[in-house]
């Protein structure tokens, strides 16, 4: 019986990255969740301590797939006083044949990092408009810089517009990805600006209020919102969900709990859920993506455990072939 393979953040850090390989893995987990016995699992979420902290645990089940991922995520906001990282997590891996446990992957949040990023590149490859464009960032972390490299595996992008609340953190950002792309990046004074600007808009922010104004939104314009994944949080406008074309999210049930569709419903702005797509539906051709040059789009990710266990399906195969791992 073959043993249980743990694998460290640096070996997994070479062995997948934000690549064609990767985001063909994500767009397959995605499409298979259109499958009609398909079943979301719902979020293990538990508030740890008195600090804010919470546990996380995310699963999904892809049928063709030889591994069943489990992630293990914890978030503590008081560990930036303790300069420690607020996010942690790993992934547990076991056999969809037998059960047994075939990998640990102890990544700091490294595989989810990754996903996340290729879930909006899957997005944008249903729904951003085609052609050379500008792509509008607001936020300046980790999603910021990873969904505009997975953003430019799917799009010719030849200019970045940036807005972040901290002038140096903005900064920060324009420099290390100026240097990364190549690109000129613009720091906007707003997010208006940013709306403006871009064609495809991306939102990677923590944040509990609106940021995008319905009125700044403009024909033709797909805006991924990423950052609202729990009660609460929010990025956008409702009202700009009851105006676009096509509203997408990753999971139905998931996203009108914790995603941007949650304060659509509550102030009547999406009437009916049963007309947003999922992403899984629109990878298969189920439903549809953008079909014309003057459609607003909008994708609300909150992140689905079918993600989890397709990266880490892929990370697992190219870390054996290197000789990463440990056997225990």
């Amino acid at each position: 019986m073959q043993g249980t393979i743990s694998f460290n953040e640096s070996e997994l850090r070479e062995s997948v990255g934000v690549g064609i390989k990767e985001l063909e893995a994500i767009e397959h987990a995605f499409a298979s969740t259109a499958a009609e016995d398909f079943t979301h699992p719902p979020i293990l979420n538990l508030p740890v301590g008195a600090n804010g902290g919470r546990l996380e645990v995310k699963s999904g089940f892809v049928a063709d797939l030889p591994h069943v991922a489990l992630k293990i995520l914890m978030g503590f906001p008081t560990n930036v006083d303790l300069g420690m990282p607020v996010w942690n997590a790993m992934m547990v891996m076991c056999s969809a044949q037998t059960g047994a446990c075939t990998g640990i992957m102890m990544d700091n949040s490294y595989l989810t990092d990754i996903r996340t990023g290729l879930a909006g590149a899957v997005a944008a490859k249903y729904l951003a408009p085609e052609g050379t464009q500008t792509a509008g960032i607001i936020g300046t972390g980790t999603q910021a810089r990873l969904q505009l490299h997975a953003l430019r595996l799917v799009r010719h992008i030849d200019r970045i517009v940036v807005w972040g609340r901290s002038p140096e953190k903005m900064e920060a950002y324009a420099k290390e990805m100026t240097e990364a792309t190549g690109l000129p990046v613009i720091k906007a004074g707003s997010i208006e600006e940013v709306m403006k600007e871009s064609q495809t808009v991306i939102t990677a922010t923590p944040s509990t209020e609106a940021l995008i104004d319905n009125a700044w939104v403009q024909p033709g314009q797909h805006i991924t919102a990423m950052g609202s994944d729990l009660v609460g949080m929010q990025e956008l406008d409702p009202a700009i969900l009851g105006r676009a074309d096509i509203v997408v999210c990753d999971s139905r049930e998931q996203c009108a709990e914790i995603g941007e569709l949650q304060h659509g419903i509550a102030s009547g702005d999406l009437k009916d859920l049963s007309l947003v797509s999922e992403l899984g539906e629109v990878c298969i051709g189920k439903r549809p993506g953008r079909k014309t040059a003057d459609q607003i789009t909008v994708c609300d990710l909150t992140g689905i455990g079918v993600q989890d266990t397709a990266i880490a399906n892929i990370a697992y195969v190219e870390a054996t072939k290197r000789g990463f791992g440990k056997t225990l």
